[in-house]
């Protein structure tokens, strides 16, 4: 008797160890307006005691990204993804079989349900404003390193298909970690407005945050600073190559990089111009308050 009861006590643990087991394919999707959707996939492994969590979103090009840490005790579930600036949270419900929760980027909290997927799902649509191949230009995958920060960015340079020596734009993308697209929920801005000046005689360059992609570094240890010195990087490289007009390198700021445009400027004399997009009029520590204040749901 004592036997059996040791048995049926052992399969219950067992019992209740794989049902925490949360390892595997996991799916949510989130409306996005115009009936449109965004899916998110999460691959989480288990190795020994600790998860880890692979992210990939379609709809955004965000393809395999790994997360910094992933915990799951009491049925809560973080995954930790602050190298990425992102975050989700969530619970895991037994009955529903799915982790309901939020997932987290700056002050945009999203609510994800997560339920299990074999195969999981894909909503990649190319929008209608993006070139098609074949570009008519040429197109250069190039790489630069900041060696202050001993970071390498990789990249996509884009020149008009008549040899000659071009003016030049670097994009500076906006915050967070950002793709040389600068993809968010299927648009890709920058691939249409590098297509658009190429195609209007300038040699555009565009990259990868730190962290992202194939470039190096960890983004969410980077200060706007850091990330100023980052594009003087890009310029410094841009000034070893024969088919630029070194005195003509010029920047367009997204958001952040609105920010960071005027910082670089400061700092190289020699930049020739810059193009502010959706860029703060007013300073940091006011930016921050209002943040602050739209965050908590108070008027600003």
């Amino acid at each position: 008797m004592k036997k059996t009861l040791s048995v049926l006590i052992i399969l219950l643990i067992t019992i209740s160890g794989f049902s925490q087991d949360i390892s595997g394919k996991w799916s949510g999707v989130v409306q996005a307006g115009s009936g449109k959707q965004v899916v998110f996939n999460f691959n989480i492994s288990k190795v020994g005691e600790n998860y880890t969590t692979v992210i990939k979103i379609p709809a955004m090009r965000v393809a395999d990204i790994s997360t910094k840490q992933t915990i799951f005790t009491n049925q809560q579930l973080v995954v930790d993804g602050s190298n990425l600036g992102i975050t989700y949270k969530g619970k895991y419900n037994a009955d529903s079989l799915a982790i309901e929760g939020t997932f987290i980027e700056g002050v945009n909290e999203i609510p994800l349900i997560l339920k299990r997927s074999h195969d999981q799902l894909e909503t990649t649509v190319r929008k209608q404003q993006e070139p098609v191949k074949p570009y008519p230009y040429k197109v250069e995958e190039v790489s630069f390193t900041n060696t202050d920060a001993n970071v390498t960015l990789s990249g996509t340079l884009t020149l008009p298909p008549k040899a000659c020596i071009y003016p030049v734009i670097i994009l500076i993308s906006g915050s967070g970690p950002q793709d040389r697209d600068e993809t968010f929920f299927g648009h890709k801005p920058f691939l249409v407005l590098a297509d658009y000046l190429t195609k209007k005689g300038f040699a555009v360059l565009r990259y990868d945050d730190r962290g992202v992609g194939k470039s190096t570094g960890n983004h969410s240890d980077a200060t706007t600073k850091d990330l100023a010195f980052d594009v003087l990087s890009a310029a410094k490289y841009l000034r070893t190559r024969k088919d630029i007009d070194i005195n003509t390198i010029g920047l367009i700021g997204h958001s952040e990089g609105g920010i960071i445009a005027p910082m670089v400027a400061n700092l190289d004399q020699k930049i020739s111009f810059i193009v502010l997009m959706g860029a703060t009029g007013i300073s940091g520590t006011e930016v921050s308050v209002h943040l602050a204040k739209i965050t908590r749901g108070f008027p600003v």
